[in-house]
């Protein structure tokens, strides 16, 4: 995954700014993985059951292939 944000941060920022964009990205991640598991952990406390959290996952990478697309990484923007 680390590969591809620095491939995306490559091909839409300018040569200047790769080294900022792609340490945000790489903090994005990194607060996305740590923040995943306390939702899905707090939503099995609140409703007793795996339920909410199984569906949370599921409907996760969904929701990302939706907002971002694997076109940007296919062709080079410019």
């Amino acid at each position: 995954m680390q590969f591809r944000l620095t491939v995306l941060a490559r091909w839409k920022l300018p040569a200047h700014a790769w080294a900022l964009g792609i340490a945000l990205l790489t903090v994005a991640l990194s607060v996305g993985q740590a923040v995943g598991p306390l939702v899905s952990g707090l939503l099995y406390d609140s409703s007793g059951g795996i339920a909410k959290g199984l569906w949370l996952d599921s409907l996760a990478p969904c929701t990302s292939r939706l907002c971002g697309s694997d076109d940007a990484l296919r062709t080079r923007a410019r």
